[in-house]
């Protein structure tokens, strides 16, 4: 899609209930706090590896590295597959590689894309009553390895910080640039990530449109977070790098950095 297809979609886009159904579920009401959740979106239309090419650049994004890090950490994991009808073999093969690694299965619609998945996860926590200290949210489609993923996911996070790899402007066709974290790897406190997506998806619904799920997704999740006074960071380098610092920062874009450096050079 060109720029002037995303902007009619974006002005023609309106909310859509995100339904899931359940494929798996081995997590009961635990009166006791858990220590970490990590919930994963994978699209089912995309391929085990698949190329992304930015300005030139070319990277791959499997899902090879993501389920080497969910076979060493100590966290509970709910896969949410965002789900293409078209798409039932992939489906099928998502669930094969993942299964054994994971205590809860979702199976969603693909309305608002990684952020209708995250919801969908957070909600079915609720709904059953199962609460953790910490919640980290990956989504498939990542340029990072699994070291510096692995990295992430074990840095330490405080209750009032959120943490994510890097954060970008946009959408291109708004004057205004908008400092956020992406929502392919965020990090903080479970109770207020979920309060977050309780005001963006409010009865689960959200939008379909790119610039609409950069806008009231992962700009707002950044925004309501500063309102909640939760410190935004970036981890670079290993060192957490404030997001208030728009100096030197507002006009970073991740894939470029990640290009001039080759890689993030996170340490476990």
């Amino acid at each position: 899609m060109n720029k002037f297809d995303y902007l009619i979609q974006f002005i023609l886009d309106k909310k859509k209930s995100i339904k899931y159904s359940i494929y798996k579920n081995e997590l009961n009401f635990n009166e006791n706090f858990s220590e970490n959740l990590i919930i994963i979106n994978d699209f089912s239309g995309y391929g085990n590896c698949r190329k992304k090419n930015y300005r030139g650049h070319e990277y791959f994004c499997t899902r090879n590295k993501i389920i080497e890090i969910i076979k060493n950490v100590s966290c509970d994991v709910i896969l949410v597959i965002s789900s293409d009808i078209n798409n039932k073999d992939n489906i099928i093969n998502i669930l094969e590689l993942f299964e054994q690694y994971c205590k809860v299965i979702l199976i969603t619609n693909n309305v608002g894309q990684d952020i209708g998945s995250y919801a969908a996860g957070i909600k079915f926590c609720k709904d059953k009553k199962i609460t953790y200290k910490s919640i980290c949210l990956l989504n498939t489609s990542q340029y990072l390895s699994s070291t510096e993923l692995l990295g992430f996911i074990n840095y330490p996070v405080d209750k009032n910080e959120m943490l994510g790899i890097s954060y970008g402007i946009g959408p291109k066709f708004n004057l205004i640039k908008h400092v956020h974290l992406q929502t392919y790897a965020l990090k903080g406190d479970f109770f207020q990530i979920s309060n977050i997506f309780q005001i963006i998806c409010p009865d689960l619904k959200f939008y379909n449109s790119k610039y609409r799920i950069i806008l009231y997704g992962e700009v707002a999740i950044s925004k309501i977070a500063l309102l909640m006074n939760i410190k935004l960071f970036i981890l670079f380098l290993n060192s957490k790098i404030s997001i208030e610092n728009k100096i030197s920062l507002s006009h970073y874009d991740h894939r470029d950095k990640f290009f001039i450096d080759n890689h993030l050079n996170i340490k476990n």
